[in-house]
């Protein structure tokens, strides 16, 4: 035998002696249903119940015929027809047909045979499945403050060894210890009334239905079976409290209410003013407000007996949150140029939280009203900066459209032409791509008669002969340069002919000069001989 607990919900009472599936054997009164004479092996013996309830069974079956009679074993499956079955007990008396089971579970379903052995070998009975009765079921109405009606029912098939013994209805105060307030024999009596409970306590109460066995010759062998529990409170004066989630909101954002009522007579009505000139209803209302300020909210609870009372709530509400759009500290960016992005942010409840979206390429959000990065990919973005404050509203700034372009490049910077003589036109060109318009241009290394000027393009006379590299720097609207050099060569003029030439024909004209000279004054001379 074991000391069995029940468990009642949460609580717990004890001291109910029974053994989970004990079995009694009972010798039969009834020998007409003997079968004798001889056979070839064990004979199938018939089982049947004629009695159950939540916790016991009773059983019995035809007594075996067999001449060598050697034993019935009582065997259970919790899993089926087709077991695996477990034997609960041998009974070697042949008269012994009837089995009184107690410690069962509530509303759980075993299967049940006999198997009758002989001196030849053993062979099963049927296989009968039984439900056990469901426990009992316990409700209760409080007709006044002090007072509780119970009702139960009884879904027992009393016969056979099964028989009612008892209902005790069980009672926990403020969580302790239950303790029986009433014990009732008559199996047809299913309700009670309690009363002088005290105002202001918790009470739970649970059934206990006690079967027994009838005609057991060892004793009653009781087994308990436990309902549900109920659970409720005697009235005290009525109170509620009232909360808010959160207490601190942005304008427009939902603000959830609840409202506790303590004391008074279940049910309750519950009415709410918001402090702004909206009202409610309900337990759990949810309200946006539309202005800023302190505002004084308002539960009232009513009770079955129309008492009420009230509890407040302060919701301190704030203009929401708002975010400038980003600010960068140059209008645009080449690739790798450094960029400052920056936003203000304003109202709210403070302690911000920064997000940035829209980015360029290289450079990341941070929990800042600055960031600053470095582009690594051109492109156009529209960059966003967010804001949170503290109680959770977010606002969004407009965008920023910004373009990051790639660094400016020469790709062509030419002389027409690249040999000259002083004094002839000079052509320098340049071809720009990338970078950011507009650009500005610088020119190096010119000839004399040559300028720099701010422009694609010189059209300049070199006055100076000579060899030059001439650089041009072209730098975009950021302030990024790139450079590109030609060389030119300047000849020198003489006499309107490249020096060379010119001296060629200088030398010439004076060879032919004297030439001319040298025959003249031999022509002169020969005139003058005498005749």
């Amino acid at each position: 035998m074991v000391v069995a607990t029940f468990v009642i919900g949460s609580s717990v009472f004890s001291n109910f002696t029974l053994t989970p599936s004990t079995h009694v054997s009972l010798s039969t009164k009834d020998s007409s249903s003997r079968r004798f004479g001889p056979s070839p092996a064990a004979t199938s013996d018939t089982v049947s119940k004629n009695g159950v309830s939540p916790t016991t069974l009773s059983l019995t079956w035809v007594e075996s015929g067999d001449l060598c009679f050697s034993s019935y074993a009582l065997q259970e499956s919790t899993s089926g027809s087709d077991g695996p079955w477990t034997t609960l007990e041998t009974i070697t008396s042949i008269s012994f047909t009837s089995e009184y089971i107690y410690g069962l579970s509530p509303s759980a379903t075993e299967w049940w045979q006999i198997i009758d052995s002989d001196c030849l070998g053993s062979q099963a009975s049927n296989q009968l499945q039984v439900t056990q009765s469901a426990a009992a079921t316990l409700t209760y109405t409080q007709p006044t403050g002090t007072s509780a009606q119970f009702g139960w029912n009884n879904h027992a098939q009393y016969g056979g060894f099964v028989a009612f013994d008892s209902y005790q209805l069980k009672e926990s105060v403020n969580g302790g210890t239950y303790s029986t307030v009433a014990t009732v024999t008559s199996e047809s009596t299913l309700s009670y009334t309690v009363n002088g409970l005290s105002s202001g306590t918790s009470y739970s109460f649970a059934l206990v239905t006690t079967d027994e066995c009838s005609g057991c010759s060892s004793g009653t062998f009781p087994s308990p079976s436990a309902s549900n529990y109920v659970s409720f409170g005697t009235a005290v004066p009525l109170s509620a409290s009232a909360s808010a989630s959160p207490t601190s909101a942005d304008i427009g954002q939902t603000v959830a209410f609840s409202c506790a009522p303590a004391g008074g007579v279940s049910p309750y009505t519950f009415s709410w003013t918001f402090g702004d000139g909206q009202s409610g209803s309900g337990q759990y209302p949810s309200h946006s407000y539309a202005g800023a300020g302190s505002h004084d909210a308002t539960c009232t609870v009513t009770d079955h007996d129309s008492s009420t009372a009230a509890g407040g709530v302060i919701v301190s509400v704030d203009s929401d949150p708002s975010v400038t759009t980003p600010t960068p500290s140059a209008a645009s960016a080449d690739v790798g140029q450094q960029i400052t992005f920056s936003t203000t942010a304003s109202g709210g409840s403070g302690g911000y939280v920064y997000t940035w979206t829209g980015l360029p390429a290289g450079c990341s959000t941070a929990d800042s009203p600055v960031v600053v990065c470095v582009p690594t990919a051109a492109g156009s973005r529209l960059v966003t900066a967010s804001v949170t404050d503290s109680n959770g509203f977010t606002d969004a700034s407009s965008s920023l459209s910004y373009t990051v372009a790639v660094d400016p490049t020469i790709t062509q910077f030419v002389a027409t032409p690249a040999k000259l003589l002083v004094g002839q036109s000079l052509a320098l060109v340049a071809s720009v791509t990338g970078g950011n318009l507009p650009y500005t241009y610088s020119y190096s290394g010119l000839p004399a008669g040559c300028t720099s000027i701010d422009s694609l393009a010189i059209s300049c006379n070199p006055t100076t002969a000579g060899n030059f590299e001439i650089l041009v720097t072209v730098t975009d609207s950021v302030g990024e340069s790139t450079s590109e050099d030609v060389n030119v060569t300047v000849g020198a003029v003489f006499l309107g002919l490249p020096a060379t030439e010119g001296y060629v024909l200088l030398g010439g004209t004076v060879a032919a000069v004297a030439v001319g000279g040298t025959v003249g004054g031999l022509l002169i001379l020969r005139r003058r001989r005498p005749t």
